[in-house]
């Protein structure tokens, strides 16, 4: 019931809006100005709109570079230290002697 009285008074809009076309010309020469105008408008907040949105991108993607090149060095600085630990325990000291004559008792 709500749907039939809604497109009835579309339909009256509508045939309202065609007869008043038909009897005036310049209706549809300022409806095309007026189009033409506000796709223009809106093409202009669109191409605004993405390049804020991608600078945003591009600010936050370089902030987790940096944050992770900080991690990375942070890491290898780790992994170096833990490498000359365990170098530092592989070190057997060697003792070098010179030839021992076999006369000679222990």
């Amino acid at each position: 019931m709500y749907l039939r009285l809604l497109r009835s008074g579309i339909v009256r809009v509508a045939f309202a809006v065609r007869n008043y076309a038909v009897c005036g010309g310049c209706f549809w020469s300022f409806l095309c100005v007026a189009g033409a105008l506000v796709v223009s408008v809106l093409y202009v907040k669109v191409r605004r709109w993405g390049r804020r949105v991608l600078r945003e991108n591009e600010d936050r993607l370089m902030m987790l570079v940096g944050e992770k090149d900080k991690q990375i060095s942070q890491l290898l600085l780790q992994v170096s230290q833990m490498n000359e630990i365990l170098s530092a325990r592989r070190r057997v000291a060697v003792v070098r002697v010179g030839r021992l004559i076999a006369s000679q008792p222990f």
